[in-house]
């Protein structure tokens, strides 16, 4: 029997608890739990009583799972699963495989979309979800989940309330295991996601009709290698069409000093988590018209800054002096 037929045979008398665990990543007695505690059940019975899940059974489980993935309690995850299956296909099914972000194409720029409603006033439920994703290595679910709070409430509301805090809570779960002797477990979790969230947030950064005629130059600090703040700033700032360059992780003074002379940016925002080695005198020349220089990062704390540059506290500040510098306001 060659492969095709024996995938119609499988689809015909259903599938197996164990394919089905395989082809949603879970352990075949996670799904004997959904059965015995949700009624989420292989519908089939073959002739010799064995229990097969049908393609109807799988795409339940999937959209279950989704649910879970995305923060919600795995009993209300089945509750919702039976009832949209239960439901015919119409506006809704289409505006919840949106939410899931399903249909988008690839590399295309996602930008938000103004949501009616308030944003909510803590992203718990979603960083349970995208803790849950990156624990498991899950990289099409912790990109829907960031995808999502993206496009409903924007990037300032997703970085503060769900990105930051997962990673800071992956961090500390790393150094604390790294103190106690234990083996690098953690850290395969925390590059697996930092390249998740830079993926969807350079995709959110794409501005195809910018406001800014000069550029908005974002950099890291000559020793500093994270870059995820910029990338996140990137995202806020093409949501009111304000064109980035980003730079980088550890920019030199002199590089950035050539980028800025090339360039003639209107703004210049570096990042710096740790104590900077930055020279920013000589890193930002004199220029006409002016340059606007933001540094932002606990590192920038207790340096002390040259004449006329800006430390902001949080991404909100940021976006709101880059856009004010746009409109050739006062920073």
């Amino acid at each position: 029997m060659n492969e095709s037929s024996a995938v119609a045979v499988e689809q015909t008398a259903g599938f197996t608890i164990s394919a089905v665990a395989r082809r949603l990543g879970v352990a075949p007695a996670t799904l004997r739990t959904w059965d015995r505690r949700y009624g989420v059940s292989p519908s089939l019975r073959t002739a010799g009583a064995h229990r097969r899940y049908t393609n109807a059974d799988v795409a339940l489980l999937q959209r279950m799972q989704a649910l879970i993935v995305s923060g919600m309690p795995p009993a209300d995850a089945a509750r919702s699963a039976q009832t949209e299956a239960a439901t015919p296909a119409g506006p809704s099914a289409s505006r919840d495989a949106a939410d899931l972000g399903e249909g988008l194409t690839p590399g295309a720029p996602v930008q938000a979309v103004p949501d009616p409603h308030r944003p909510p006033a803590s992203g718990a439920s979603e960083q349970r979800g995208l803790s849950r994703a990156a624990t498991a290595l899950d990289t099409e679910a912790a990109a829907k989940i960031i995808r999502r709070c993206v496009s409903r409430y924007g990037t300032a509301w997703a970085w503060d309330e769900v990105v930051s805090p997962v990673m800071r809570a992956i961090g500390r779960k790393y150094e604390k295991e790294s103190a106690a002797g234990g083996a690098a477990a953690g850290i395969d979790v925390e590059h697996h996601l930092s390249h998740v969230i830079m993926r969807e947030l350079v995709r959110h950064s794409e501005v195809t009709s910018a406001v800014n005629t000069r550029p908005v130059l974002l950099a890291s600090a000559p020793d500093e290698q994270h870059t995820l703040p910029l990338y996140a700033l990137a995202g806020a700032l093409a949501e009111r069409s304000i064109a980035t360059r980003i730079l980088g992780g550890r920019t030199p003074d002199a590089a950035l000093a050539a980028a800025i002379r090339r360039t003639g940016p209107l703004a210049v925002f570096v990042w710096a988590q740790g104590v900077p080695s930055s020279d920013l005198a000589a890193a930002v020349p004199t220029m006409r018209p002016p340059v606007a220089v933001l540094v932002g990062g606990p590192g920038w704390q207790h340096c002390e800054l040259p004449a006329g540059t800006h430390e902001v506290g949080d991404l909100a500040a940021a976006v709101s002096r880059i856009t004010a510098a746009t409109r050739g306001e006062r920073v």
